[in-house]
């Protein structure tokens, strides 16, 4: 009897023995996985981590980069404005010491360089890591579409359409003209035409569209259908086919578009320039601006009659100066412009008034 106690007591050691290593791979097991788990919610909350401080760094760059450029932008846009005053001031001495304004002038016959409404650049340096240049131009150029009657200005596309047989040209010419006329007039009859009234503006979401009176600013014929096939924008964005409208209060800017102020297709048009007389004429324009002297000198006479009839060759004391500042290092860019009219020295009473005043870039 002791003997089988003593083997069961054995097999029971010997089950209690298995069941304890069963249990302690087990637990080996539970806490293998435990690591496991643990160790990818560790990388992944460095990855995260991570994540935020390089986010947390493209944003400090970013938003120094923003602020820099504001900066720049912002010193720029004062350098500008005082390239402008520079500009004007220049112009000024000029026009108080040389009573002529004609711009034919022979450079060198000159004893001091001329500033004049002529469109030459020129510099005014660098300062605080900036170059300033400057252009100035005569503010009478353009067709003057002021007034109560713009689309008779235009009649002359028409009829240059016409000579040459361009049937589509002179129809989106009179198609335009007609469009223009029911923008300004102040009735709401539309014209036979190119018509195009409230109703039609409004089918365009263009209301409250037509003004029904005169445009008080040039860039206005922008809305008028078929504006942009007869309109020029220049380099700096500037409608320079049509003359800059006077604000209220101040006189309009009349006489004879500016000869070195007009653009070429203009030249032609208004000149009634063949395309060789236009090619010789232009050869012409830029020589003066690389070496001054007269036009006359190196254009026939017939040319040359054509041109003074149609084209001022004074400057008519409206001026627009474009003032260009870049930055030496960085390229930060802004173009500011005004126009002005600058009195002589001979109407002491007054100095200039402002006509337009912006930055263009």
């Amino acid at each position: 009897m002791a003997d089988s106690d003593g083997g069961l007591g054995a097999l029971l050691d010997f089950r209690e023995g298995i069941v304890r290593m069963e249990g302690g791979n087990s637990v080996r097991d539970a806490a293998r996985g435990e690591s496991g788990v643990a160790l990818i919610l560790v990388l992944g909350i460095v990855v995260l981590l991570s994540l935020l401080v390089l986010s947390a760094l493209a944003i400090s760059q970013s938003g120094g980069r923003l602020s820099k450029i504001s900066r720049d932008r912002i010193a720029a846009a004062y350098q500008a404005e005082g390239g402008s005053d520079m500009a004007y001031w220049l112009l000024s001495e000029d026009i108080r010491s040389h009573r002529n304004r004609s711009l034919e002038v022979d450079y060198d016959l000159e004893a001091e360089e001329r500033v004049m409404a002529d469109g030459r650049l020129r510099s005014l340096g660098e300062m605080d890591g900036f170059s300033i240049s400057y252009r100035i131009f005569d503010a009478a150029s353009g067709l003057d579409v002021s007034g109560s009657y713009p689309e008779k200005k235009f009649s002359l596309y028409a009829q240059e359409a016409s000579s040459r047989s361009d049937a589509d040209t002179s129809e989106a010419a009179k198609a335009f003209i007609g469009a223009l006329g029911d923008y300004v007039d102040s009735n709401a009859l539309i014209r036979a035409v190119g018509g195009f009234e409230r109703d039609n503006y409004a089918a365009t979401g263009k209301s409250p569209l037509p003004r029904n009176g005169p445009m008080q600013y040039r860039e206005e014929a922008l809305w008028v259908p078929g504006c942009v096939r007869f309109t020029r924008v220049d380099e700096y964005g500037i409608v320079s086919s049509f003359r800059l409208i006077s604000p209220r209060g101040l006189r309009g800017i009349r006489g004879k578009s500016n000869f070195f102020a007009t653009a070429p297709d203009d030249l032609a048009l208004w000149g009634k320039l063949s395309p060789d007389e236009l090619d010789l004429v232009l050869e012409a324009r830029r020589s003066w601006l690389s070496t001054g002297g007269r036009l006359g000198d190196s254009l026939p006479p017939g040319i040359i009659g054509k041109l003074r009839r149609s084209f001022s060759f004074n400057e008519s004391g409206y001026y627009t100066v474009v003032v260009d500042v870049s930055g030496v290092t960085d390229g930060a860019r802004r173009v500011f412009t005004n126009t002005l009219r600058i009195y002589s020295r001979l109407q002491s009473s007054r100095v200039l008034r402002y006509y337009d005043w912006r930055f263009l870039q």
